[in-house]
């Protein structure tokens, strides 16, 4: 990165996503730690990180999450109910 040129701010669009998929990790049915942990990450990199460098990492993630599907929250076929039913190592 040159220091003589700042780095490129993101745009409100690319702000908007990022907020998005941060608050979209807390309906997935990770468990909380996790979801807190990314969440985070994504809320610092959006104030933050186009100060770090490339972003592909973050934006592959973030395009990740907002395709991942919500659980059902209904009966899922192991017989557990609620958010948790379709998580990894919930079932």
């Amino acid at each position: 990165m040159d220091p003589m040129k700042p780095p490129r701010r993101m745009d409100p669009h690319e702000k908007m996503k990022l907020r998005a998929a941060a608050f979209r990790l807390a309906r997935l049915g990770l468990p909380p730690a996790i979801s807190e942990l990314l969440s985070k990450e994504i809320l610092v990199w959006e104030d933050l990180g186009y100060w770090l460098g490339t972003p592909s990492l973050v934006r592959r993630a973030v395009d990740e999450i907002m395709k991942w599907p919500y659980p059902d929250a209904s009966e899922s076929k192991s017989g557990k109910v609620g958010a948790r039913a379709g998580a990894v190592g919930y079932d």
